[in-house]
């Protein structure tokens, strides 16, 4: 989904050291609790910082500093409601810090607490309205609340400040495809990878629009190009694999759904794709087993069910497969059509009439011979 500006960048930890020793010898009492959480937190050392006790800082300014830090590393450590309890005292201490009110947005966000994330926002743009990283976060908010218009005029915003961050076209890309506007969803990320070539979510939010126009070589490349940029999501390598598996280039879409695996062995729909493949493939013991793998990461995907049916019914294992789709109906009604399970109902009664015939064949053959055996030996 949408990607919100990153945290303030943590320095290099040498530097952090440096930073550390020199706050003890150059700066006075007062600042040396504002120059430490600078230090610690530049050189994420967050348990010390997390440790520090601002009880005893008499100076508000100071210890609404350390607040903030602690708020960040809290952050960084992906604890936002302690993250927002830290931030919300600092603001008891400086209210009229900017920064800390985006970043207590900033952890409501993260919290899931979109609308109250917004209208934390929205008091902070009335303060300063050339904040692009509200401007973005506010348009993310709204989306997930699926404030469309809302969200693409935050977007608007943003752009209108700076037209040159890539994070804002990725993220109104991300809105057209939500809106299914994907002819602007794939503008919007050629503009942010024109600024930023090395941006992976562009590359693979531009590979999921594509596959869905139906432009599968176009976004295999984008994929690839995701993965060359360091993207390490399941969800890169599963996308690839299935544009890979509509234009028929089947190993190679194999390949990339066990990478997919090798991130995530549960991953929505990876064996799923793996058993059409091998379906396709007439590998249909193979097929049975990705089916079956797939059953047992989630028993209830009613897909599965009649892929497997399917397989069974290609290898003569009729009564199998009908068991197979009618759990799959009760899954899911209408997933195998009344005409599918009529028409594997009627291939069963064949098969299982034909063994019949075979049996009673072969006990007629037998009594032949025998028949014969003794019309041979009264004669002898």
């Amino acid at each position: 989904y949408g990607i919100i500006p990153a945290l303030p960048g943590i320095r290099m930890k040498c530097l952090g050291i440096v930073l550390f020793s020199f706050a003890f010898l150059f700066v006075s009492a007062k600042d040396s609790f504002r120059s430490l959480a600078d230090s610690l937190y530049a050189s994420a050392k967050y348990s010390e910082l997390l440790s520090l006790d601002v009880s005893g800082i008499r100076n508000e300014n100071t210890r609404a500093h350390v607040l903030y830090k602690q708020g960040l590393a809290q952050l960084a450590q992906n604890n936002p409601t302690v993250a927002a309890a830290l931030l919300e005292k600092s603001l008891l201490d400086n209210p009229s810090n900017n920064e800390v009110f985006y970043y207590r947005s900033y952890a409501l966000y993260l919290n899931e607490e979109y609308a109250k994330a917004a209208d934390d926002l929205l008091i902070l743009l009335e303060r300063d309205s050339s904040y692009i990283d509200a401007w973005i976060t506010l348009g993310i908010c709204w989306m997930y609340e699926k404030k469309y218009q809302e969200s693409g005029i935050a977007f608007d915003r943003a752009i209108t400040l700076n037209s040159d961050v890539s994070l804002s076209w990725y993220n109104y890309g991300v809105l057209y495809s939500e809106m299914n506007k994907l002819d602007s969803s794939v503008v919007c990320f050629e503009k942010s990878l024109a600024l930023d070539s090395t941006f992976h979510f562009s590359w693979s939010a531009l590979g999921n629009s594509q596959y869905r126009l139906k432009n599968f070589e176009i976004a295999i490349s984008a994929f690839k190009k995701a993965i060359y940029f360091g993207a390490n999501d399941p969800s890169v390598y599963f996308w690839l694999g299935q544009s890979q598996r509509e234009l028929g280039k089947y190993d190679e879409a194999l390949e990339s759904l066990i990478k997919c695996m090798d991130y995530d062995s549960c991953y929505q729909g990876v064996h799923l794709a793996r058993a059409e493949i091998f379906y396709n493939r007439n590998l249909y013991r193979e097929g049975i087993t990705a089916c079956d793998m797939s059953i047992s990461c989630d028993a209830d995907i009613a897909v599965a069910h009649k892929v497997r049916g399917m397989c069974n019914a290609k290898l003569g294992n009729t009564r199998e497969a009908l068991s197979d789709w009618e759990k799959s109906n009760e899954i899911k009604q209408g997933t195998v059509s009344k005409k599918e399970m009529q028409g594997l109902k009627v291939q069963d009664f064949l098969i299982q009439r034909g063994l019949y015939l075979l049996i009673i064949s072969i006990l007629l053959l037998v009594l032949l011979v025998y028949v014969v055996f003794l019309i041979i030996r009264r004669k002898n």
